[in-house]
């Protein structure tokens, strides 16, 4: 998770936790824009002179998993919904017709509101409870079917003794028709209406059609056997299995359907075909374009990781303003909307290399023409957004990706604007988001910022390369805070050979932002006039 603190935050009363960056790479390696998040976790720091990093890979068959499993919840909620209100109503309607006809009795009527007061009480849990999970559904889906099967069983019992007492022996064979086949037409809809693999419902639909026929073998001794002779039992029982056998097909062909859609789900003219990362806002996905074939990045901003108010709207404020950059060290913008679940999303460039977070993890410090290169990509990508009012806010390694574009290694691509906003609206929030080792003193305090607060950040990354440590480290938020907002900065750790760029490190990370560069292309032009040592 981000960091967030309000303006009126007491740093002093923040807890004591260790500051870990997160980052997940592509199930195939290091291939794309990954969804980057700060989290921290309580301990102490082991010695390391560099956060702790985790590295997760997230396989794609397990993100398909989950997210037709989350698919199948909520449609099988929907569908419990639908289910109860039906029964409801064609409970009531059976009631309203045998009440005129005058063909029921005491007993199967109190049967029946019992009925429809537990499948209201159903109704009522699914409609309260919208994230509700998909293991209790399940539970429910069994009480839904349960629960007007065992009225019809009951019904079937006490009916048949009761003709078994008026000796009206023919009537039985035709209460049984109609019981077995309100069962059968039960018993295939569920099949094809109710989300689930063929497995579950085949053991479902076949236990439902067995009891009907059990308590009829059970009541069947009774009757006379020359009157048992001249009366088909096999008539309902073989039409209820053979509805069995066609809802459980049916179940399999639906089953089949929606995972083959849920695997080429479709994002507008995009098609998802893989996960390549996740993080605490969202997932990303690698897509293809249906026509062109061109490969791209999708990430998928979840309405419940979104769930403040307004924060949706902000995401695709923000997606309009990075759409609108064009300069080859941002990452590129094709495409964003909404899902039929409320979900955001936008489409990206699809990037093969690694960040420069996990750059400095695998390889170490970066050598100085390699990390001037760095930077001086970070200042162009920067210029253009500055140009347009727009400041990142969240500058850090695992938001620059070193990308293979063109036969060219160690593009650099800005990632994650997520955090980016117009100059124009940042007053409007109140309160502050960022990696605490990279935070400007403006952002920790909450006050507005501008193109400066990036040149900060520029300046804690400029120094991580070249010395393989953080700028500013601690064992707590505490300490890195009170880090950034002390007046010393201390670049004693630079090696002899990039000692000229001390002084524009310390102009860049200094404590009053009147006192940096006042924009990209001054850090620029500063970079490019110093000489390395030995050069």
């Amino acid at each position: 998770m981000k960091a967030e603190l309000t303006p009126e935050a007491d740093l002093s009363s923040v807890t004591e936790l260790q500051p870990t960056i997160e980052f997940v790479p592509g199930s195939r390696g290091r291939n794309s824009a990954l969804v980057n998040t700060v989290f921290f976790s309580n301990g102490d720091r082991q010695g390391a002179s560099r956060p702790r990093v985790r590295i997760d890979s997230v396989g794609s068959s397990s993100s398909l998993t989950d997210r037709f499993d989350e698919s199948t919840r909520q449609l099988l909620r929907h569908r419990l919904m639908i289910a109860a209100i039906t029964l409801i109503c064609f409970i009531l309607f059976v009631k309203i017709l045998v009440l005129i006809t005058g063909q029921t009795t005491t007993r199967v009527f109190l049967m029946r509101a019992t009925t429809m007061a537990l499948l209201g009480g159903i109704l009522v849990v699914l409609y309260r409870s919208p994230r509700i999970s998909l293991r209790w559904l399940r539970v429910i889906e069994v009480l839904v079917i349960a629960v007007p099967m065992t009225e019809a069983l009951l019904v079937q019992y006490f009916e048949t003794a009761r003709l078994f007492e008026s000796g009206e022996f023919e009537r039985i064979l035709t209460m049984r028709a109609t019981i077995g086949g309100v069962v059968s037409l039960f018993i295939a809809i569920y099949g094809i209406f109710i989300p689930s693999d063929w497995r579950r419902t085949a053991t479902i639909l076949m236990i439902a059609a067995l009891l009907p026929t059990v308590l009829t073998m059970f009541q069947w001794n009774a009757v006379p056997e020359e009157v048992r002779s001249g009366l088909p039992l096999f008539v309902t029982p073989a039409l209820m299995f053979m509805m069995a056998v066609v809802g459980t097909l049916g179940a399999h062909v639906v089953h089949s359907i929606r995972r083959d859609a849920e695997t080429a789900l479709q994002y507008g003219q995009y098609r998802l075909t893989e996960e390549i990362g996740r993080g605490g806002m969202g997932i990303v996905y690698r897509a293809e374009h249906r026509m062109l074939k061109r490969p791209a990045a999708i990430k998928l901003i979840r309405l419940e990781a979104a769930s403040k108010d307004g924060a949706v709207e902000r995401f695709e404020r923000e997606v309009q303003l990075m759409a609108t950059l064009s300069h080859w060290n941002t990452v590129q913008i094709y495409d964003y909307g909404h899902t039929a679940a409320g979900d955001f999303y936008y489409v990206m460039e699809y990037l093969t290399g690694q960040t420069l977070a996990e750059s400095l993890v695998e390889n170490g410090v970066k050598n100085v023409e390699s990390t001037v290169s760095i930077i001086i990509q970070i200042c162009n990508g920067l210029e253009e957004a500055h140009d347009n009012t727009m400041v990142h806010r969240d500058l850090k390694p695992a938001n620059i990706f070193l990308a293979n574009c063109g036969g060219q290694r160690d593009v650099v691509k800005i990632l994650d604007f997520g955090l980016a906003v117009s100059r124009l609206h940042v007053t409007q929030d109140d309160s502050v988001s960022g990696s605490p080792s990279y935070m400007s003193p403006e952002q920790i305090l909450g006050e507005s910022v501008d193109g400066r607060s990036d040149i900060y950040s520029i300046g804690c990354v400029f120094y991580e390369c070249l010395v393989g440590r953080l700028l500013f480290d601690g064992r707590s938020i505490t300490d890195v805070f009170n880090q950034h907002l002390g007046e010393t900065r201390d670049l004693e750790q630079l090696p002899q050979v990039a000692s000229g760029f001390a002084p524009i490190i310390e102009k860049c990370v200094s404590r009053n932002r009147a006192d940096r560069f006042d924009n990209v292309a001054q850090l620029r032009a500063a970079i490019k006039e110093i000489k390395p040592v030995g050069a």
